[in-house]
């Protein structure tokens, strides 16, 4: 569990990185559309979400290593 939770924070830096690059944000453009909205807030959705998913990996493993360090107790 302690390997889930590591790549749970990694992820977290991982995907705060990568929010504020070109790739996320591009410089004045809006192209691709997805269902009439612009690439940079379909992507920062996307984004959420994925930060939503570690954050329920995080608190899951987190949880699991702290039962497991008080059963050792």
């Amino acid at each position: 569990m302690k390997q889930l939770w590591t790549i749970a924070q990694l992820g977290v830096i991982i995907l705060s990185i990568l929010i504020f690059t070109p790739l996320v944000i591009p410089k004045n453009e809006f192209q691709p559309e997805l269902f009439g909205m612009p690439y940079t807030l379909w992507v920062g959705i996307l984004a959420y979400f994925g930060y939503v998913g570690l954050i329920f990996i995080g608190i899951y493993a987190h949880s699991r290593v702290n039962r497991e360090e008080k059963d050792h107790d």
